[in-house]
Formats: structure tokens, sequence, C-alpha cells
């Protein structure tokens, strides 16, 4: 049996995490700007390496059941932290805009966060 991988790209950059994976998790960040939550870049990232990690994982055990040899060396590598370029398109993609804490007032955060619900129910 011959198995092929192709790489999966939104836009032009290649996927960190399943379609369903990215736009849930764009919707969790929405979420949490909607309850004036305060999120970081780097926690962002951490979430985006975790949901990762937990996918690479599934299609392992999944890959090991069938006892697909060129799946399971695929998904065997080590993971990498997503690239900053893939971040920012990330968040682009999903309306989400960041900004400097220590610069901005509560009413300007207010603003920000009311922008950016403004413009995610408007897709």
């Amino acid at each position: 049996m011959d198995i092929k991988f192709d790489i999966t790209k939104t836009s032009r950059y290649e996927t960190y995490l399943s379609q369903t994976a990215y736009e849930k998790l764009g919707e969790e960040l929405m979420e949490k700007i909607r309850q004036a939550e305060t999120i970081s870049r780097k926690e962002i990232t951490n979430i985006l390496f975790q949901k990762h990690t937990e996918e690479q994982n599934q299609a392992l055990v999944k890959a090991r059941a069938l006892g697909l040899q060129p799946v399971i060396d695929r998904f065997s590598r080590v993971l990498e932290l997503p690239t900053a370029t893939y971040l920012r398109e990330f968040l682009q993609s999903q309306s989400i805009s960041m900004c400097k804490g220590n610069d901005v007032t509560s009413e300007k955060k207010q603003a920000l966060y009311a922008s950016n619900i403004k413009h995610w129910n408007n897709k």
C-alpha cells in the first residue's frame, strides 16, 4: 500500500491544526475576548501547540491501531511551536487584533473588544 501525504495549506502557510480545530480555537478565543479576558500571543502560541500535540497523538494512536507505518513515521516527528507568521495569519483569519497591555487604558481595551466582537458578528 502506497500512502502519500499532501500538506494542506491555509493561504500560503502549512497548516498547524485541522480546519475544525482551527475554527473551534478561533471561537474559543473570541469567547474569551467577549468575557473581557486578557490573552497574550504567548498564551495563544501555547494553546496552538497543545492542540497540535493532541491532534498528532490522536493520529498516531489511530495509525498504530491500523498498522500504517508511513503514517506512524509522519506523526512521530518532534513537534515545533507554531511560527510567528502562522500565529499572525491565524489571528488575522479570526479577526483578532492584539495590543500592548501597558499602553492601553481600560477604555481603549473595551473599545478594542467591542470592535472585535462587532467585526466577528458581521462575518
